[in-house]
């Protein structure tokens, strides 16, 4: 889309919100709709470009100290134990929209609520110190992790105040997928290459309990990162 094209989309959008305002509270919806794809996709290069600019690939995780329950051949009762510091979660200018985007304007307010699906293509989880306990196995080490199969649902608001500021917040985010897990722990040595193949079969077929671990840290993360960034001037309205 070129710069003509968008100052006639933001044209056309200032006059469906003055027609909004003059005929009465109307909230329209829509879904899938390939001017709003577009917007969205060139308001994520930006935050790509910014997220480079700033340092900001890299990002600190919560440190883990969990204790994960699991049956062993479907009634021999166990526990994996996973304690993380330090960890951080690489590669964040990788994000690309893998879903529609579905947008509600109310024509009245001039506030629009966008949710959609991100990923990461290049997903990448270093921890410095982790320790593990698997089937009585003890590990202590570093590992690196891939997710190769990732996605994030998300809705964030634009609101308008009297002064005509724009404000963006995170109404709710979580993850839906994390899968298709590539696992190495350090240093190589029988236990950890044990605890490797064992970790890496456990992540992926425990993916949703490591998205229940995650995704309550999601929200407040992301309305905190979201504070240094202003979205709102990356989208042409």
């Amino acid at each position: 889309m070129d710069v003509t094209a968008l100052v006639k989309l933001k044209m056309l959008f200032m006059l469906c919100l003055f027609i909004g305002c003059v005929f009465g509270d109307k909230i329209t919806k829509d879904v899938g709709d390939s001017a709003w794809d577009e917007i969205i996709d060139q308001a994520i290069d930006s935050v790509r470009s910014e997220i480079v600019s700033h340092n900001m690939d890299t990002v600190s995780v919560p440190n883990i100290d969990k204790q994960i329950h699991h049956y062993i051949l479907g009634f021999i009762q166990s526990y994996t134990t996973v304690v993380t510091q330090g960890a951080t979660l690489g590669h964040i200018s990788s994000v690309s929209r893998k879903g529609p985007v579905t947008v509600l304007q109310n024509d009245a307010t001039g506030n629009i609520t966008i949710s959609t699906t991100l990923g990461l293509d290049k997903l990448f989880f270093y921890c410095p110190k982790l320790y593990l306990r698997i089937i009585g196995i003890k590990v202590e080490g570093s590992l690196n992790a891939t997710s190769g199969t990732n996605e994030l649902e998300i809705s964030l608001s634009l609101v308008t105040d009297k002064q005509n500021n724009c404000k963006a917040y995170f109404n709710w985010a979580r993850i839906t997928k994390l899968e298709d897990f590539s696992i190495t722990i350090l240093p190589t040595r029988i236990a950890n290459l044990i605890a490797q193949l064992i970790f890496k079969r456990a992540l992926n077929g425990y993916s949703s309990k490591i998205r229940d671990l995650t995704n309550p840290y999601l929200l407040e993360n992301l309305n905190a990162a979201i504070n240094n960034i202003d979205i709102c001037s990356y989208l042409p309205f």
